[in-house]
């Protein structure tokens, strides 16, 4: 096979590449199931993440799950190609009139720091790459300062209280990108993660590296929120 797909839910950690390389969702935040180059992947999914794809123009197909009594249903609501770089994170979704929609297009890790981020200790389910930094300096917060910022948010019961004290810390902060993903995931109100992603944005070091913030966010619906408030 010329190419290996991994999907969210179903690799192994080993394999973890830092961004995947196409996010895919239904408008409307359906299950799907999808084809992409012949390969089909039948478990429905609201979201799909595509990691290894060649660079290239691919064949693309999508399924909408429909309920009828006891049966289900594949509803064909897409069948054309989708342009992927290896270097660039996309986003898109179908809309409502079948059409693939792209909704975000941001630069990857490199290489190199992609294989340091795999080298990690403790890998991260959300594929949020993990601060590996000694010090803190212009380049980013250091791990144990950047732990600490963590146990303070941890310590705070109140989500609306955790949110104001991260956007005080972010703030005054070197902070990465891949930082502020994990800060997010210490809120379960999607919106306050939302919120979070879009304040922090001028404040990281590395811009560049921002598409990250999408592991963070659960929804097919928030995922396009967010991405309308990054883009104004």
């Amino acid at each position: 096979m010329l190419m290996k797909l991994l999907l969210s839910g179903i690799f192994a950690s080993s394999a973890i590449i830092a961004q995947p390389v196409f996010i895919l969702s239904l408008q409307d935040s359906s299950f799907f199931t999808a084809e992409i180059n012949n390969q089909v992947f039948n478990e429905p999914q609201s979201v799909m993440n595509f990691y290894d794809v060649p660079s290239g123009n691919h064949s693309l197909k999508v399924f909408k799950i429909l309920k009828t009594g006891n049966s289900t249903i594949k509803q064909p609501v897409f069948e054309g190609t989708v342009l992927i770089d290896q270097n660039s994170s996309l986003v898109g979704y179908i809309d409502k009139y079948n059409q693939l929609k792209i909704s975000s297009n941001t630069a990857r890790l490199d290489k190199k720091e992609t294989a340091i981020y795999n080298q990690t200790r403790y890998p991260n389910p959300n594929n949020i790459p993990t601060n590996t930094q000694n010090q803190t300096n212009k380049d980013g917060m250091s791990n144990t300062q950047f732990n600490s910022v963590l146990e303070n948010l941890n310590a705070i019961s109140l989500e609306n209280e955790r949110f104001n004290t991260a956007k005080g810390i972010i703030s005054i902060s070197s902070i990465k990108s891949s930082q502020i993903a994990e800060m997010m995931l210490k809120f379960e109100n999607e919106n306050n993660r939302v919120q979070l992603a879009d304040y922090a944005l001028k404040y990281v070091v590395d811009p560049q590296n921002y598409g990250v913030v999408y592991n963070a966010i659960r929804s097919p619906r928030s995922i396009r929120r967010l991405n309308r408030k990054l883009s104004n």
